[in-house]
C-alpha cells in the first residue's frame, strides 16, 4: 500500500467545513500525481483515529452523498467508484448525541470548531452528522472501538446505521478483561486486542482491494 499521512488546519483558525476542503485538496494532488507515487486510482481508503475518525467518515460522504457533497462546496477529487472504505478508528460521528459521551473536552473541540456554543440542533452540527447522512452508497466501512472508550456508543451508533442502509461493515468492538481497551486502544500494538484489530484492518484492505 502506499500511504500520505495528510495534515489539516486545526479550529478556531480553520472552522469546519475546511478540513473536508483540505483532505479534498490533498486527495487531488495525490491522484494528479499517482504514477510518481505508486498509488492506484481505482482503489483509494481514507481512515482516520479520534478526531480524524469522523472527518474520515465525512469524506465518506464527501464521495458518496451529492446532497452532503454540495452543501460542503468544492469538487470532489474522487469518484464513489474510486473509494473502496473508509477506516474509522474509535471516532465519533453523531453530533447530536455525542455530548452524552462525556468524552474529555469534546462539547468545547465541536464549539471551537463550528462557532457554535449549543450546537445540537443547528445546521452546521445537522452537516457533521455522519448517522444521519448515510445513504446506500457509502463506502464499505471498517468500525472499532474498545469497550472502556466513552466514543463506544457512537460507533454503535453508525454501525446501525451503516447496517440498516445496507453498507458493507466489518466491525471489531472488544470486549476485555484482561487489558484495558481505552480510547485509541488499537494503537497498542503489544495487547491482543490491538494486534487484533490491525490484523482485521489488513484483511479488510485486501477484501475490499481486490480487482473486480
Amino acid at each position: 500500500y502506499a500511504v500520505a499521512n495528510l495534515n489539516y488546519q486545526l479550529a478556531p483558525d480553520g472552522q469546519y467545513p475546511t478540513q473536508i476542503l483540505q483532505v479534498n485538496e490533498a486527495l487531488s494532488y495525490l491522484l494528479k500525481n499517482a504514477e510518481s507515487f505508486g498509488i492506484d486510482p481505482s482503489r483509494v481508503f481514507i481512515g482516520g483515529d479520534s478526531a480524524g475518525g469522523h472527518l474520515a467518515s465525512q469524506m465518506g460522504l464527501y464521495y458518496t452523498n451529492p446532497d452532503f457533497c454540495l452543501k460542503t462546496g468544492g469538487t470532489p477529487a474522487l469518484s464513489a467508484e474510486q473509494l473502496r472504505g473508509v477506516i474509522l478508528l474509535c471516532g465519533y460521528y453523531n453530533t447530536e448525541t455525542v455530548r452524552e459521551t462525556h468524552f474529555p473536552m469534546i462539547a468545547d473541540s465541536i464549539w471551537v470548531l463550528t462557532g457554535e456554543k449549543n450546537y445540537e440542533g443547528t445546521e452546521v452540527s445537522a452537516r457533521m452528522n455522519t448517522v444521519g447522512q448515510i445513504t446506500p452508497d457509502y463506502p464499505p466501512a471498517y468500525v472499532t472501538c474498545g469497550d472502556k472508550d466513552p466514543f463506544l456508543s457512537q460507533a454503535g451508533e453508525l454501525i446501525n446505521a451503516l447496517e440498516e442502509n445496507g453498507v458493507a461493515v466489518d466491525a471489531y468492538l472488544p470486549i476485555s478483561a484482561a487489558e484495558p481497551l481505552q480510547h485509541e486502544y488499537q494503537s497498542v500494538l503489544t495487547s491482543a486486542a490491538g494486534a487484533e484489530a490491525m490484523n482485521r484492518l489488513l484483511a479488510f484492505l485486501s477484501e475490499q482491494s481486490k480487482l473486480s
